[in-house]
């Protein structure tokens, strides 16, 4: 970040990583502290402070959103839900 503060950034835009997410708060102190505006993909983001983000919610994205008829949910041998 300190890198980007020198080369004087317009802005950060943090992608969906697994990388990026486990240093999250750590990247939220640091465009902070360097006045450097930051996008991120997740919403988990500004509501640790960060500034903005800009994708789908994570929890959507697990969401089929189908619907299962009941004969096929009788025929089943397991239903988990």
């Amino acid at each position: 970040m300190s890198n980007a503060a020198e080369h004087q950034a317009g802005a950060l835009l943090v992608g969906a990583d697994p990388f990026f997410n486990v240093r999250r708060d750590r990247l939220i102190a640091l465009a902070a502290r360097h006045a450097v505006p930051a996008i991120y993909q997740f919403r988990d983001y500004p509501l640790a402070g960060g500034l903005m983000s800009y994708g789908a919610r994570i929890s959507d994205l697990y969401q089929l959103g189908i619907t299962v008829p009941p004969t096929l949910l009788v025929a089943a041998d397991e239903v988990i839900e």
